[in-house]
């Protein structure tokens, strides 16, 4: 009797929490993939939330999505019947303050005990899945941290002057970073506080890029400006490059790579000053250069060619020709480089030898894949089209015409969009309850651990050196 009238209350709050959200969702109607086509096609809206502007006059500027290789949630799942009920070491207590590993646990066992009273039958499943995070930049120098897994806002904050420029952001395992104006911020991911900012030197030419150590900001006169996290007031390290530097630097954990509207394309030591490699295109280049893990980066050009670069050897590993000019970044994704043309045709390389796999027709852009999908923004009406991520086939399309942020996710299977009035949502498949990592976590630590060691060793046979000279 008493597990019957539990399942009747706990139901009666889940269609009052129901109905809370459909009266909400429907006030952005137009704006928000409906349920019943998202069904329809296998996906679920796991979330969607408004970021903090005005809308009648603020616009999101930009977004950026970070999986980190150091920061975890533990998540205690609570299954009981045909519920679950989820407690993240991310959650907060009545008082604001974030539960951890401890509060989490403690609170699923306060709801297994109550459950257990009433006789209903009870199953814990902990899961630990790396901590992904969602940025939005606006038009009003707002900065909006927002947990890319469950929508919650995790902080929000005014940096810099509404009439000054603002960059897209950049995201390590520990800061955001952002332009606004000619001035440099930093800020903490977990509570979004300034730890501290400073005016660069140049111009600057595109958003900032974070290493792990570093922030890398390109300039309108080709140099590339490198700040210490640890030492933010030393004099910048420059790197310099004909041309301007108009999109972010990439970066490894060994190196940082940049391009320029002449068509140079430069690989360069990410812990010290020094070009490793410089590659010239035939035309100018538009796009970033993206990761190939675990030691290679790939670059496109307007003359056509998708060219792969060791980021150590300093050699061309292989070159692509697409015939058709290219200003949309390569996504890669495990051992597959997509590449989209200005003639909207989708090219699918092997990330090895640069071979081809397969080419799809009348795709404007690349936006996230599945184990088995491939999600891009059609030619035509700005509608997804899902492709069979084996031979390109298309399975489906998704009207998402009235929304005008799409956002490339390299990184896992989630598809983020939303408007430029600030409303996102996040969309994926029924089945994927937890994000797909596309980034090679693993690959990430291993570097960063060779990266120490070699420091380590390096500072080891200095030190005798140093003493040596001081004797003499």
């Amino acid at each position: 009797m008493l597990t019957k009238r539990l399942f009747a209350i706990v139901m009666a709050a889940f269609l009052v929490v129901m109905a809370a959200s459909n009266s909400k969702a429907q006030s952005f109607k137009g704006e928000l993939l409906s349920t019943k086509e998202a069904q329809r096609n296998g996906l679920v809206r796991s979330w969607f939330t408004q970021v903090q502007l005005d809308r009648s006059r603020g616009r999101v500027k930009a977004i950026r999505h970070h999986v980190s290789a150091k920061r975890t949630v533990t998540i205690h799942e609570v299954h009981y019947g045909n519920l679950v009920r989820r407690f993240s070491s991310k959650d907060r207590d009545r008082f604001g303050e974030r539960l951890k590993l401890a509060g989490a646990k403690k609170e699923a066992d306060r709801f297994i005990a109550r459950l257990k009273d009433r006789e209903i039958k009870t199953k814990l499943v902990t899961k630990v899945v790396p901590e992904t995070t969602l940025v939005v930049t606006t038009d009003r120098a707002v900065v909006h941290a927002i947990d890319a897994h469950t929508g919650r806002t995790r902080w929000y904050i005014q940096t810099g002057l509404r009439k000054l420029l603002m960059t897209e952001p950049s995201i390590n395992d520990d800061y955001v970073a952002v332009l606004n104006g000619s001035t440099l911020f930093m800020l903490t991911i977990d509570e979004g506080k300034i730890a501290w900012q400073r005016r660069v030197k140049g111009v600057p030419g595109a958003g900032p890029t974070l290493s792990d150590t570093k922030a890398w900001v390109p300039t309108i006169s080709g140099t590339v400006e490198a700040y210490e996290l640890s030492a933010h007031l030393d004099p910048p390290l420059i790197y310099s490059s004909p041309g301007r530097v108009l999109v972010p630097p990439t970066t490894s954990v060994l190196s940082v790579t940049w391009v320029t509207d002449k068509g140079y394309f430069y690989v360069g030591n990410g812990d010290k000053q020094g070009v490793r490699f410089r590659l010239e295109a035939n035309k100018s280049i538009e796009a970033r250069s993206t990761y190939l893990a675990p030691n290679k980066f790939v670059v496109v050009s307007l003359d056509g060619y998708v060219y792969c670069v060791h980021e150590l050897g300093a050699n061309l590993e292989w070159r692509f020709p697409t015939g058709e000019a290219i200003s949309e970044p390569a996504a890669v994704i495990g051992d597959r480089v997509y590449v989209v043309t200005k003639k909207r045709n989708m090219y699918v390389l092997s990330g090895k030898e640069g071979r081809e796999i397969f080419q799809v027709t009348r795709i404007r852009r690349f936006l996230a894949a599945s184990k088995k999908r491939l999600y891009c923004v059609g030619s035509d009406t700005g509608r997804i089209v899902m492709l069979d991520a084996k031979n390109g086939a298309i399975i489906g399309h998704l009207n998402t015409e009235a929304m005008n942020v799409k956002f490339a996710n390299y990184q896992t299977d989630r598809l983020f969009l939303g408007t430029r009035t600030g409303l996102i949502q996040c969309i994926h498949e029924v089945q994927e309850t937890y994000p797909l990592i596309h980034v090679g976590i693993a690959e990430i630590q291993n570097a960063r651990k060779k990266r120490l060691d070699s420091q380590q060793n390096s500072g080891k046979k200095k030190k005798p050196a140093a003493a040596a000279t001081g004797q003499n």
